[in-house]
């Protein structure tokens, strides 16, 4: 069931990235990438077992590993130097609210003709990141709870 969960979030991912960013990245360079990543969450699915709820607690007490603010409460799926990726049992709405906020008090500005929200997917895209790259925040609504993914990108 989680595979699935995790196959679904990439392919929609790969759908909203290669729709709504136009990056030059080509569809099958993003789905390498998603591939790699899915790999990467298998590989430590598979070395933590089912019962991984010792070291998410221990990942959602210390946000000093992610570059990105996150939520009170979330599920760390995948996160690196560049991106983070994680579930989260709140709304939707209040995902968009809360990175609106974030961002804002980072001193980023959202690009919002990249913004698309609708049925149950969010793009996003904020400029200003000390990098020089911008931040590309997606979500999927998952019915119970939200998929969010983070990142950096040359846009």
């Amino acid at each position: 069931m989680r595979h699935k969960k995790i196959l679904m979030i990439l392919a929609v991912l790969v759908l909203m990235m290669a729709a709504c960013l136009g990056s030059g990245d080509t569809a099958a360079d993003t789905q390498q990438d998603n591939e790699a990543q899915a790999e990467e969450v298998e590989v430590v699915e598979e070395e933590n077992g089912e019962d991984t709820e010792n070291e998410e607690a221990e990942v959602e007490s210390d946000q000093g590993d992610s570059i990105f603010p996150l939520p009170d409460e979330y599920e760390v799926l995948t996160m690196d130097d560049t991106s983070v990726n994680f579930q989260t049992s709140a709304s939707l709405d209040d995902m968009i609210d809360f990175y609106r906020n974030e961002f804002d008090n980072m001193g980023l500005t959202e690009r919002e003709l990249l913004t698309t929200i609708e049925d149950g997917v969010v793009s996003m895209v904020f400029d200003g990141h000390e990098s020089g790259m911008a931040v590309v925040l997606q979500m999927v609504d998952l019915g119970d709870s939200i998929n969010v993914n983070i990142r950096l990108e040359d846009v």
